[in-house]
């Protein structure tokens, strides 16, 4: 028996076809610009606190405002 939520709300645009068996998927590249973001975001991250820290010894209350949660986020992943 089939519901109503078996059938799409509205028919597709004229010359193309539904395809609910094999959908198109974006997601292969959504992880892949995700992961060269991270990967382009953690280098600069970490040589901004090496030289808060290390170089200009100014670690401030705003530094500790930002890695905070982001230290956070990141050991959740």
């Amino acid at each position: 028996m089939s519901s109503i939520e078996d059938y799409p709300f509205l028919p597709p645009p004229p010359g193309q076809m539904s395809n609910f068996e094999n959908p198109e998927t974006r997601a292969p590249a959504i992880i892949i610009i995700c992961s060269t973001c991270i990967a382009l975001m953690w280098p600069i991250f970490l040589l901004r606190i090496y030289a808060k820290v290390w170089i200009s010894h100014a670690f401030g209350w705003d530094d500790g405002q930002s890695t905070g949660p982001r230290g956070w986020i990141f050991a959740k992943i």
